[in-house]
């Protein structure tokens, strides 16, 4: 929800502040939510008010968010590496690190979550693709692995961003 006279945001369990995102992370597209955090960005905003409060219950900024928005680009390129040598899921959970943010709360229980999505298709029309053609999946995914939730949240839907992710559980995924 965006609130332009009072110049404030309000955004829910996409956005976090001054943390790694927690179990969240794995029922949302990364690669969507990076677009989402830019257009974001874009917006006339100064204060941010987050599903979670950041560390010591603090409001966001657009620094929070920039900040979000690099974390998640250096995940995906450490993540690259790791996939392209074959160790999506189990060996890039344990072997991923980003020791530039071990310092975020959340770092060492939630990293796995991040890297997990990161493994995943970009898509769930990407769950149907035969892993006998890598050719026809993402560059940066190995495997197409399912999500453990079928529903999605629309990146930004509140924001009037658009988003190409499924509204409801019980809608059929596009292919």
């Amino acid at each position: 929800m965006r609130l332009p006279k009072e110049k404030i945001l309000f955004v829910v369990d996409f956005l976090p502040v001054g943390s790694v995102p927690g179990r969240g992370m794995i029922d949302f597209y990364p690669l969507e939510a990076e677009q989402a955090i830019k257009q974001v960005l874009a917006m006339d905003w100064e204060r941010l008010i987050p599903g979670h409060p950041g560390p010591g219950d603090r409001l966001g900024t657009k620094q929070d968010a920039q900040d979000q928005l690099t974390f998640l680009q250096d995940a995906s390129a450490a993540v690259k590496v790791a996939a392209r040598e074959g160790k999506c899921w189990e060996p890039a959970e344990k072997e991923v690190k980003l020791p530039k943010y071990e310092k975020w709360p959340g770092y060492e229980n939630n990293l796995q979550f991040v890297t997990r999505r990161y493994c995943g298709p970009k898509r769930a029309s990407a769950v149907f693709v035969s892993a006998a053609d890598p050719a026809r999946l993402p560059p940066c995914y190995c495997v197409p692995q399912p999500p453990y939730w079928w529903h999605r949240i629309p990146l930004g839907s509140v924001l009037g961003i658009p988003s190409r992710v499924r509204r409801s559980w019980f809608l059929p995924p596009t292919i």
